[in-house]
């Protein structure tokens, strides 16, 4: 257990999509900025930094005494591994930035094992949210850990004591509703990850809440609302008890934010944490003054996100789930010499060169664009103050649905003439910045080391296809299962939940439980709060106890559980669930080194990544002896209803079995178990039609999912999509086959 001392130097750390933003933070006293790796960064900018840039801003910030961080927190296709192993050696060999950022443990492994020296962070989207957690990360060889968002003030001290590692967390700035990390909506749904910086925002969306009966009806339904869009957090009220726990650096969010906000949430945290010795009206008046720069901040409705233990105004359904100054409500007007023309009463101050956004919620409209156009009356004007009636131009025409033309809201998301920073001005055309190459023979070696060549093509030897029977079959159910349940295929592994009631009824069964259930596989579920390790821990020693040892992981961040076990056995047999985000071969290798039997790859990911990381994986394993290499066995996620969010909020009523519905009429149901809410797809997730393909690719398990599902049901479906029966439309197939992006 680590000491608690006053903390006298907190990092105040900023974000910075843009040279000029980098500039403006430190302008403002940032004492550290974060920047996004090209291609390789958990944010879609318009516009990646190039190394050159990187690199002129961290001398920049050396030579200020400040510090650059950069964020490699993108999930990596195996394609993908080439540029950033050239990536890596840039940064270990020329660059030198004071961390990286990462999410992959495939981008862990490439760098720990062939680029020691690069300090590593663990980034929120790894989703530590308990002691334990970062003590598995200090293992792994971080330095610093962001914890989850999802973590109280309370949790946050409680962990701050009982490690020794760096911790970080954020302070300010947009939440997700999902766990970071274990969003897989809008890939599932939108074919964009959100685990690799495209993320589509379905939970900025309106949802429509339906009976049980999937129709409208009943005591509070019916009512649409933003039930998933979070408010932005704002932690100033809590920075005073912060300076109190080991943590050692406060991050703002926002990369994608435009440059007003970075100076006003700096300008603003800076003046708080300058004065934190300030008392009574004092301290009221500093904190008065900090949430007016926030004001101009242009971000959403704030409020104290997980940190304040009182949720209520996490979440308001009946507010815009998009960020801005709100400007008011837009109404179309009909004329012959301007298109696209609507009028509102100004609501806050508009002038010629801001960004705009539309949005009407009901019909699932947006449109972002720089106002270049203003009218009051017929006068043409290049600015109007609040409280004017004004007519503008939109980017597109508003569509006519049922006879009726969009009416929507309008934000103003930046402002024009932000004032550049003077005294350090990001490099121009008369400041050139020497060309930065990676190092051929470096990379090379790297390669060489993890078997990827991305220059052969690759090619799979059908000569010796295996055939289905050489597949392992796993099922995932809620409980044991009934005596006489048959399943579509012979059943390899049984993979059952640690919770008290699965740990219960086998505890009645005593010793007889390991010979009536030999396939049994007990998993950990990905989310275990802080209070409740001890009786996880507790569970994993019942059941070592009555003989079982093989356990399934949710959590890369889980494996230091394991070592508060007595052990008697001396031996586990470990596998990972999806939920580890395994998309390349180096991740495949990591966990080959920590010891695991087995993986189960990414749901997410593509027919052609996951064939690249399993011929780049055999292509090791060939030729050597079972002395020098066990082989690693891969599982697919072929049949279920995985998740969507894993949220820590509830949703409206805060009852089981809520369905729910998008603007575009796709079906959810939302399950809430104890302190976490499953957001769920009506319509199961499905590669049944692929398993040609998985057995090819190198696949040794495939695993059915029915532990959200009726049991009878799911396996006639099973039996028929096998067969080749059903329709298409009834399952969701991910970006197996469109690609992920």
């Amino acid at each position: 257990m680590t000491e608690i001392s006053q903390n006298p130097s907190l990092e105040l750390l900023a974000p910075a999509g843009t040279l000029e933003a980098f500039s403006v933070a430190l302008e403002e006293g940032a004492d550290a900025v974060y920047v996004g790796a090209p291609g390789a960064n958990a944010r879609a900018l318009s516009r990646d930094f190039s190394m050159e840039e990187i690199a002129w801003m961290c001398r920049f910030a050396h030579e200020r005494n400040k510090k650059l961080y950069v964020a490699m927190n993108s999930l990596l296709k195996e394609s993908e591994l080439k540029a950033v192993v050239e990536t890596l050696s840039v940064f270990a060999e020329d660059i030198c930035p004071d961390a990286l950022i990462i999410q992959d443990i495939g981008l862990l492994y490439i760098a720990r094992n062939y680029f020691p020296k690069l300090p590593l962070h663990a980034s929120t989207l790894l989703s530590v949210h308990n002691a334990a957690g970062v003590r598995s990360m200090k293992v792994q060889g971080m330095e610093r850990v962001v914890l989850a968002r999802e973590l109280s003030l309370q949790e946050v001290k409680k962990i701050s004591r009982d490690t020794d590692v760096e911790l970080e967390i954020f302070i300010h700035g947009a939440m997700c509703y999902s766990y970071s990390g274990l969003c897989l909506f809008s890939s599932l749904h939108g074919g964009k990850s959100s685990l690799r910086g495209q993320c589509v925002q379905p939970c900025r969306r309106k949802y429509t809440l339906l009976s049980s009966k999937g129709g409208r009806g009943g005591h509070g339904q019916g009512k649409s609302g933003s039930y998933f869009s979070m408010n932005d957090l704002s932690a100033l009220r809590f920075l005073r008890e912060l300076q109190k726990t080991n943590v050692v650096s406060l991050k703002i969010e926002g990369r994608l934010r435009p440059v007003e906000y970075v100076r006003n949430t700096v300008r603003a945290y800076r003046l708080c944490l300058d004065n934190l010795h300030a008392k009574g009206r004092e301290r009221e008046s500093i904190e008065q003054q900090a949430n007016d720069m926030l004001d101009q901040a242009l971000g959403r409705y704030r409020c104290e996100g997980y940190l304040g233990g009182k949720n209520h105004q996490v979440i308001t359904p009946g507010k815009t789930g998009g960020a801005g100054t709100f400007l008011g409500i837009c109404k179309p007007v009909q004329d012959k010499r301007k298109k696209n023309l609507v009028s509102l009463v100004l609501k806050q101050d508009l002038q010629v060169g801001d960004r705009l956004r539309f949005q009407d919620e009901k019909q699932d409209i947006r449109q972002a664009f720089t106002l270049k156009r203003l009218w009051t009356g017929n006068k043409p004007v290049d600015k109007a103050g609040r409280g004017l009636t004004v007519r503008l131009q939109l980017l597109e025409a508003l569509p006519v649905v049922k006879g009726r033309t969009a009416v929507g809201a309008l934000f103003k998301v930046d402002v024009k003439g932000r004032r550049k920073q003077q005294s350090s001005p990001a490099p121009g055309p008369g400041k050139k910045i020497p060309r930065i190459e990676s190092k051929s023979d470096v990379v090379s070696h790297v390669l060489k080391g993890i078997s990827c060549n991305q220059e052969d093509e690759i090619r799979i030897d059908r000569s010796g296809a295996r055939s289905f029977s050489a597949l392992d079959w796993w099922y995932r159910l809620s409980s044991l299962p009934p005596v006489k349940q048959r399943f579509p295929t012979p059943v390899a592994r049984i993979l059952l939940t640690i919770n008290q009631k699965n740990v219960e009824q086998v505890g009645q069964l005593g010793k007889r439980a390991i010979a009536l259930y030999p396939s049994l596989v007990w998993a950990l579920p990905p989310i275990i709060l802080e209070k409740d390790v001890p009786l996880y821990v507790r569970w994993l020693q019942q059941l070592l106890d009555l003989g079982f040892t093989t356990f399934q992981l949710g959590m890369i961040t889980q494996a230091s559980i394991l070592d508060c076990l007595d052990d008697k056995a001396g031996a586990y047999t470990l596998f990972a669930d999806y939920t580890w985000n395994v998309l390349n071969s180096a991740a495949l290798r990591l966990g080959r080194s920590m010891g695991l039997q087995g993986m189960l790859y990414s749901l997410e990911t593509d027919r052609e990544s996951l064939r690249q990381s399993l011929v780049s994986l055999r292509s090791e394993e060939t030729g050597k002896s079972k002395n020098e290499t066990d082989q690693l066995h891969i599982g697919m996620y072929v049949y279920g209803y995985p998740p969507l969010f894993t949220a820590r909020l509830p949703v409206a009523e805060d009852r089981d079995r809520q369905r729910m519905q998008s603007p575009k009429g796709e079906q959810f149901v939302v399950e809430r178990r104890q302190d976490l809410t499953m957001v769920r797809a009506s319509k199961p997730f499905s590669l049944l039609h692929a398993m040609r393909d998985l057995i090819d690719a190198g696949v040794d398990y495939a695993l059915v999912d029915l532990e959200a599902a009726v049991i009878h049901k799911e396996c006639s479906r099973i039996s028929r999509l096998l067969k080749g029966g059903g329709d298409d439309r009834e399952v969701m197939t991910g970006n197996y086959t469109a690609g992920l992006l």
